[in-house]
């Protein structure tokens, strides 16, 4: 039997991301929480290239992302003055209180999708996720 993995890779995917923004009804897309979620990994600001290249899309669409999300008042952005084609994105006050809220819904959805799996069970899974991520990266270069 053949599997395509991409299938239910994707599933899971969506329900896990749908499940997140349940948690967080003030966000108006999916897409936003990825974007914000990464400010709460370091302190230094983004470049709208490294989001793109993080999230693994298009730098029109983190444009897209990052034009809306100025309009909701969550990030701003300023130039890049060492190159002017960069820019930087920042959050703002606003930006910065939904992160707490955003990492609080993420382990809340985490704790659903986890239910009933040990912690060898879960490590097992995200390490072979790891591995095939590898193997294709590896059989595209």
């Amino acid at each position: 039997m053949q599997l395509l993995f991409s299938k239910s890779l994707r599933r899971l995917s969506r329900l896990y991301i749908r499940a997140i923004a349940r948690e967080l009804p003030e966000l108006t897309s999916e897409c936003f929480i990825e974007v914000l979620q990464l400010f709460s990994t370091r302190s230094k600001p983004f470049t709208q290239k490294e989001i793109a290249d993080i999230l693994q899309v298009d730098k029109s669409r983190v444009a897209t992302l990052v034009d809306e999300l100025k309009v909701q008042g969550y990030i701003f952005t300023e130039k890049d003055p060492l190159d002017r084609r960069a820019h930087f994105v920042f959050l703002t006050e606003k930006g910065l209180e939904l992160v707490p809220v955003i990492k609080d819904a993420i382990e809340k959805v985490n704790v659903r999708l986890c239910n009933g799996l040990d912690t060898e069970k879960i490590n097992a899974f995200h390490l072979t996720m790891v591995k095939m991520e590898r193997n294709l990266n590896q059989s595209l270069i």
